[in-house]
């Protein structure tokens, strides 16, 4: 590891650095060297950028374009300056360059405060998003090899797509040195951050350098816990998945609350770095994006598949560890369960859609998929196909057809069906069942039923004749305690099966671990439905009257004659809820276990069974608030109970078993 950074330090990068297609046709490709220098406290920034254009290219015009504030200096090729023309704000031509001949462009500017896509600048840190032409981008949009170097004050770091490769400083400068094998865009972030790092051991024998780029206040309370956090998921996923694409893995902290995943970093929100649950879920996730979403991309237009395998191989990884897997699933199912009628978009066409209804079905319902067809093809014929994507499709795109092919390849088994219900499709069927019929036989009992499969009428879709192969698990619990299990094939509307079994049957069950995509029977009523509806209303009371309610949210005075259609939230203190309860008349208010409460909780929120009307009940504006931000985090849940600063949180009892009782 050493001497490759060294080397690709040393300008050897081109050889060095490049892996998969690049490395194989190194002259086929567009090349970029950029050298940048940013001022935070000015919010400025100058660069260099010497472009290599591949030897098939053709001398004809260039365009590209800068982000509004960025100016273009100068453009030499060979020596010469090249006249070029602004055609309108930010867009650039240049006259013909000699292709075979490096051109040099040189740019500065100052960029605003707050930028295009989601980007920023602040004296502290900063952030320009790939979208962003905060250096000459061009307007064809072709991956190129670059290799970047960013000098800032030396109070900075800095975080660039692709490899970390180095971090001196030279007086009172910093420099960080970046290189990225094949590209389409470049983000950046960079901010007065203090830095940690650790070597891990790669899979191909070279190590992978970790790093924390936090701020002072951040970094000594959770740096460590992060960096222990992302070897242990890294050794597991590298085990299954082979070398990490990257040589390097950065986290580093941003302003804003958010969690996003580039080339060989992710940008974690200062708040969210704080929660003690982020190291063991959501950074495993952006960690598991340097496989699929960054090396291996998505084809734009062409479905997200990314968000779906990336769940998968890491959030549900991550509950195997604890012996959780089951019930993750129960969880998934259960969320897919709660979204409205019109909600439910076929896989296909889940892109970048940042709604909450639009990711259940881009991340739950796609995971689903991916744990149904390892259970199909099995494990071993399942990891080759993502090491056959990863080979073929590195630093490349890929769509779902592309995954289809490489599942049927290592599989040998033909996969239209399945990849066209579960992902061309919209919804999932509600499986039901008959009254089994139980007779005894010479051998044992004779167990014979129904089960059939119906599109969900309301998906608001024609085709109500949609079907789907469904391979269901099926277990018959004896009196005597043994236990039998089955897997039936239904692949139509209704079939009739009969099972034999050497025991008198208790129960039956189908798919009694949830372990294939279904609307759920009888699922527990959990605080999504509330927080996907198109409309939400409030109701405040007393003497919280004068705390913000969230973006969006519909205020009320009085309480609604309907409590079953529209989401209702009512908030106040517990002796305020109380009276207001007891002065509508309803029924009484469900209640957490005992075991999930103190003797006086700071909060309490919960939803009333068989309405969709939600409580807020708190001792305190602060615990009030608490609650209120933490509503889309616990959506999978009935109810939660705020106790010195801990949650704890459950689902109402419920049987979404699909069982029979002999």
């Amino acid at each position: 590891m050493r001497l490759f950074a060294l080397l690709c330090g040393l300008g050897l990068w081109a050889s060095l650095c490049t892996t998969g297609a690049l490395a194989a046709e190194p002259g086929n490709a567009i090349k970029k060297s950029l050298e940048v220098t940013l001022a935070p406290a000015q919010r400025s920034i100058s660069g260099t950028l010497v472009l290599n254009l591949p030897d098939s290219a053709n001398a004809e015009p260039l365009t590209f374009t800068l982000a509004s504030g960025l100016t273009l200096e100068r453009a030499e090729q060979a020596g010469d300056t090249l006249d070029w023309e602004e055609t309108q704000p930010g867009h650039y031509h240049l006259n013909a360059p000699d292709p075979q001949t490096p051109l040099t462009l040189s740019w500065k500017g100052q960029l605003a405060s707050q930028l295009p896509g989601g980007g920023y600048w602040s004296k502290d840190n900063l952030w320009l998003p790939g979208q962003l032409a905060w250096y000459p981008r061009l307007e064809t949009r072709a991956p190129f090899a670059a290799d970047i170097e960013v000098v800032t004050p030396d109070s900075i770091e800095t975080v660039v797509s692709g490899h970390w490769l180095g971090t001196s400083t030279r007086g009172d400068q910093r420099q960080t040195r970046f290189a990225h094998p094949q590209a389409r865009q470049l983000s950046l972030a960079a901010g007065r951050w203090q830095a940690m790092t650790r070597e891990v051991a790669g899979e191909a024998g070279e190590d992978v350098k970790l790093r924390t780029l936090f701020p002072e206040k951040l970094s000594a309370p959770f740096a460590t816990t992060y960096l222990e956090a992302a070897e242990r998921a890294l050794q597991l996923f590298q085990q299954r998945l082979g070398p990490y694409p990257y040589s390097s893995f950065t986290m580093a902290a941003s302003l804003r609350p958010i969690g996003f995943a580039f080339a060989g970093f992710t940008l974690l929100g200062e708040q969210v770095i704080a929660l003690p649950f982020i190291p063991y879920t959501s950074l495993p996730h952006e960690l598991m994006h340097g496989w699929w979403g960054t090396a291996v991309q998505a084809t734009p237009g062409q479905g997200n598949w990314s968000e779906a395998l990336t769940t998968y191989l890491a959030d549900y990884a991550m509950e195997a560890l604890k012996g959780e897997e089951g019930a993750l699933r129960q969880r998934w199912l259960t969320d897919l369960n709660a979204l409205p009628d019109a909600d439910h978009l076929a896989l296909k066409d889940f892109g970048y859609q940042r709604q909450p209804q639009d990711r259940l079905i881009g991340y739950q319902h796609g995971a689903m998929l991916f744990y149904m067809l390892e259970q199909q093809i099995g494990t071993v014929a399942f990891d080759s196909a993502l090491g056959q994507l990863i080979e073929q499709h590195r630093f490349e795109q890929a769509n779902w057809q592309d995954l289809q092919h490489a599942f049927e390849d290592a599989s040998g088994q033909a996969l239209g069906e399945f990849f066209n219900a579960w992902v061309a499709q919209p919804g999932r069927p509600a499986v039901s069942m008959d009254t089994p019929r139980l007779e005894e036989t010479a051998d044992g009992f004779r167990v014979t039923f129904n089960l059939s499969q119906t599109a969900r009428q309301q998906d608001g879709h024609d085709d109500e004749e949609r079907q789907w192969p469904l391979r269901l698990p099926v277990e018959i619990y004896a009196v005597q305690g043994q236990t039998e299990r089955s897997w039936l094939s239904l692949e139509s509307a209704s079939e009739r099966f009969t099972l034999d079994t050497l025991k008198r049957p208790r129960q039956l069950v189908i798919d009694p671990d949830y372990q294939v995509l279904r609307q759920l029977p009888n699922a527990p009523e959990t605080l999504r439905e509330l927080s996907l509806a198109a409309e939400t209303r409030w109701l405040r009371l007393g003497a919280y009257k004068e705390l913000p309610l969230p973006r969006g949210a519909t205020e009320l005075n009085e309480l609604p004659d309907d409590l079953t259609t529209n989401p209702l939230w009512v908030i106040g203190t517990p002796d305020e809820i109380e009276k207001w309860w007891a002065d509508q008349g309803l029924e009484a208010p469900a209640q957490p276990p005992a075991e999930e409460l103190d003797d006086t909780p700071a909060g309490q929120l919960w939803r009333q069974p068989g309405t969709q009307l939600g409580i807020i009940s708190a001792t305190s504006p602060q615990a009030a608030m608490r609650l209120m931000r933490g509503l889309r985090h616990w959506g999978s849940a009935s109810y939660v109970v705020l106790n010195d600063g801990d949650t704890r949180r459950g689902t109402w009892e419920s049987e979404p078993e699909l069982q029979y009782r002999f």
